[in-house]
């Protein structure tokens, strides 16, 4: 299994677009199943951010297990996303950690029997990305193209630029 270093890119199809925040919180409200409990506007007013001087910022959406909008957090100025910034990691890396934790707890509590262990940690430490892909319904940077998600949420990326559209 190769672990990321800190510094290493990643590349997503939607960081490469030229996009406002009130763009970014417009698609995470399409995604998010038209939740009517807050709106764009609102969320305008919460950005504390500046763009003087051409700055940048990657950002993460995401939208919960209900497909409600949960918020827009900043990562970063700039417009690099690097492999410690996503939640399972392109190779899924953090997922399999992530999974082998859950997998001693569930043994311990007798969760799993020594043999379901034994397969399912086999699987997290040498199985392909698809073995993990499909036990896990688990998606990573490179398989939606700018989004990572789980059975209980998604995380969008994006490098903003300003705050409203270009009119």
């Amino acid at each position: 299994m190769k672990k990321y270093k800190d510094n290493d890119v990643v590349v997503g199809g939607l960081l490469d677009v030229d996009i406002s925040v009130e763009e970014v919180l417009e698609n995470m409200w399409e995604v998010s199943g038209d939740n009517l409990e807050w709106n764009v506007e609102d969320e305008l007013k919460d950005w504390k951010k500046s763009f003087k001087n051409g700055k940048k910022y990657v950002v993460r959406g995401k939208v919960g297990s209900r497909g409600y909008y949960e918020g827009l957090e900043v990562i970063r100025e700039g417009n690099v996303l690097y492999e410690k910034d996503l939640i399972f990691g392109s190779d899924f890396w953090m997922l399999r950690l992530v999974k082998e934790e859950e997998l001693k707890e569930d043994l311990e509590d007798g969760s799993y029997s020594r043999e379901e262990y034994d397969k399912l940690i086999k699987l997290y430490r040498e199985g392909s990305n698809r073995e993990v892909f499909e036990e896990s319904m688990c998606g990573c940077i490179n398989y939606e193209d700018g989004c990572e998600f789980n059975e209980e949420e998604s995380y969008y990326y994006y490098v903003v630029n300003r705050l409203k559209w270009l009119s």
